[in-house]
């Protein structure tokens, strides 16, 4: 199973505090990209945090190989063993690969994982597409054993 997701924009705080809160990013330090540059420069020049929009906007689309698993039904014989009338074995994963992102850094910063639900607990403003503090989605593998008795 494969999901997809595109035409969103996410804010990403982690990677604009990099860039205009901390002005520790390669990009700020070298100062090589004009445009990054300039954002930076009105944000000293106004006193205030507000290109944190413009250096931390990401396309949000993305395509992740969601679940996998394949299964194996024992014989008869091997289910009777334990007085099972049938039995199955499955193996699955989840998670596994990101097939496809929309963008994956801004000014060389990059998104630890595009499926990262934004913050929206206690957010008053509406401010739903801003997300901070990206933990990536865990990859599982399964396996289970089922009798029919």
């Amino acid at each position: 199973m494969v999901d997809a997701l595109g035409g969103n924009t996410e804010l990403v705080g982690d990677i604009a505090g990099v860039h205009s809160f901390f002005f520790s990013s390669k990009q700020v330090l070298e100062g090589k990209d004009q445009i990054l540059s300039g954002y930076i420069g009105l944000e000293i020049l106004q006193g205030d945090g507000n290109s944190v929009g413009a250096v931390g906007l990401v396309k949000g689309g993305f395509a992740r190989l969601r679940t996998v698993s394949a299964s194996y039904e024992f014989p008869g014989k091997v289910a009777k063993w334990i007085g099972a009338s049938r039995g199955s074995f499955t193996l699955s994963a989840e998670n596994m690969a990101l097939l496809w992102r929309a963008q994956k850094d801004v000014y060389g910063v990059k998104w630890i994982d595009p499926e990262i639900t934004p913050n929206r607990n206690g957010d008053a403003v509406g401010n739903f597409g801003y997300s901070q503090e990206s933990w990536p989605q865990a990859a599982r593998i399964r396996t289970t054993i089922r009798f029919t008795f």
